[in-house]
């Protein structure tokens, strides 16, 4: 299982097709006011995976459109499906 909080994804430029990143359709915006949670569908071949994306401020993005986001790597915490435990990756943040 992978675990990315949602306020660390950044979400990509329309122009930028060179930084690798996740395609994701809005389901629904929730605007706080302060932040922006944008509750969004990933489909990666058949399975559709709910992601949350939170940003802060106002956020233009509206119901069904479509963005792409990205995530350092070492914002990115992996987790056994079978003991739902994080697994430890060998890397350290600097």
């Amino acid at each position: 299982m992978l675990g990315i909080r949602p306020e660390r994804f950044t979400i990509l430029s329309k122009d930028d097709l060179e930084t690798p990143g996740l395609e994701l359709v809005v389901d629904a915006v929730e605007d706080t006011g302060a932040v922006v949670c944008l509750h969004t569908t990933a489909k990666v071949g058949q399975e559709a995976t709910p992601i949350i994306v939170r940003t802060p401020g106002r956020q233009t993005c509206g119901k069904g459109e479509q963005l792409r986001v990205t995530v350092r790597p070492d914002d990115i915490h992996l987790f056994s499906a079978k003991t739902q435990l994080r697994l430890d990756t060998g890397e350290r943040s600097a």
